[in-house]
């Protein structure tokens, strides 16, 4: 099977992503990788964040590598206590019938706005 991961012509649907501040949003990603990471689909209407650069949070993800190809994807992990967000060791997934390793992690992180974005200082 040919490797349709990350393609932008795939399917997508809204799933849950939980910060580390315990809030929960809506994101909108690839749906057969984000459900091969373990990843919730929506069932409640929330907050859209957008994949933006203003959004005001950086997702944590997942780094996955195809160890045939060398080809990398970051995919976001929705749930902050997911076991691929504490694991140390490489771990396989298949997705799309292609198999992957995990092989690193980054975690989520917020922006605050500047003090001119708030209205004040100069």
């Amino acid at each position: 099977m040919a490797d349709n991961v990350g393609n932008r012509l795939g399917p997508r649907a809204y799933f849950d992503y939980t910060t580390d501040d315990n809030e929960t949003f809506m994101v909108l990603l690839d749906e057969s990788v984000a459900e091969a990471l373990g990843n919730d689909k929506s069932t409640i209407a929330r907050t859209v964040i957008q994949r933006s650069q203003k959004r005001p949070y950086v997702l944590r993800t997942v780094i996955v590598e195809d160890p045939q190809s060398g080809a990398r994807k970051e995919v976001v992990i929705g749930d902050p206590d997911s076991t691929f967000m504490s694991q140390d060791v490489a771990v396989n997934v298949q997705i799309n019938g292609v198999s992957y390793n995990v092989i690193g992690r980054k975690g989520e992180y917020k922006f605050f706005p500047s003090v001119s974005e708030q209205g004040g200082g100069t």
